[in-house]
């Protein structure tokens, strides 16, 4: 795998892991508001949507990320 390909690849999957860390800040600052608020409510569930959509990616990434890493070995 050519060195900047590399690079970039490890940068997208970090900030994809920035993503899902202040996606799960979010769900955590709007729990407790949950209770008495359906507009609370209904972020926290798009938010908890969103979040695993981006893990989905994640895996993939990482999965396509590992495979190119160990076919260049």
């Amino acid at each position: 795998m050519p060195e900047t390909r590399n690079e970039i690849s490890k940068m997208n999957i970090r900030g994809q892991l920035n993503l899902i860390y202040a996606m799960s800040k979010l769900l955590v600052s709007i729990l407790n508001l949950a209770q008495e608020n359906k507009v609370a409510r209904d972020t926290l569930c798009k938010t908890a949507e969103g979040m695993l959509e981006q893990a989905t990616i994640l895996y993939r990434d990482i999965g396509r990320y590992t495979e190119t890493v160990s076919n260049a070995e």
